[in-house]
């Protein structure tokens, strides 16, 4: 059984606005197991960046809060 090199669990991340609290990503979860791909698809505005900026921890902030921390995982193999 192949081991997963990457879990995000429950990764959420909120924007703090003057007119109230926007959830860019809210609750998003996934493994990835050795060998296999990931595509992060949707429509316009639906957290695809957000996600990959949020798991990353390269979202500005403020006005941005990851919150309730993520728990991931990363095991990457240098050849």
């Amino acid at each position: 059984m192949e081991q997963n090199i990457l879990e995000v669990k429950h990764l959420k991340t909120y924007f703090y606005t003057e007119e109230g609290v926007v959830r860019g990503v809210d609750d998003l979860s996934y493994d990835l197991k050795e060998k296999e791909t990931l595509a992060i698809v949707g429509e316009s505005g639906c957290g695809k960046s957000v996600s990959s900026l949020s798991l990353l921890r390269i979202i500005q902030s403020p006005p941005a809060e990851l919150r309730r921390k993520a728990r991931y995982s990363l095991r990457v193999k240098i050849f």
